[in-house]
């Protein structure tokens, strides 16, 4: 069985529920498009603060992203629900997990930094001497 996974970043505004569209089809036949929503429960969280440094790495290689160069907190000691949604990814690299080279993610969460699990890779091109994601 396939699932299905939400994941809210507040990009849209402070709703109170946040909504999808989809249909069922057969490869024939279809049903009407649907509305799912979603209840979104405020849990009271202050405000996240924001903590960065840049790094500097040799061509083609990784950095390991740690609190000491990426660091965020929301005052609930939950890093696990602290997600990171990478908008903007690198140019000349990506980010992925350690324990799965090669295969770029686009969230992670300030747990993972923490257990020091994610990394920048460079991809080894010799025109880049910057780099940078959000």
């Amino acid at each position: 069985m396939s699932l299905l996974w939400y994941f809210h970043t507040n990009i849209l505004g402070p709703k109170s529920y946040d909504h999808f569209q989809f249909y069922v089809t057969d490869g024939e036949n279809s049903c009407p498009p649907e509305s799912f929503y979603i209840s979104i429960r405020n849990v009271g969280k202050g405000d996240i603060v924001l903590l960065t440094k840049p790094v500097t790495l040799t061509e083609g290689d990784r950095v390991t992203l740690t609190t000491d160069v990426l660091m965020a907190t929301d005052g609930t000691s939950k890093p696990e629900k602290l997600l990171y949604a990478v908008s903007v990814p690198p140019v000349h690299g990506q980010i992925e997990y350690i324990n799965y080279p090669g295969v770029p993610i686009s969230s992670y969460s300030q747990l993972d930094v923490v257990a020091q699990k994610v990394c920048y890779v460079h991809d080894n091109s010799h025109e880049a001497s910057k780099d940078s994601f959000r």
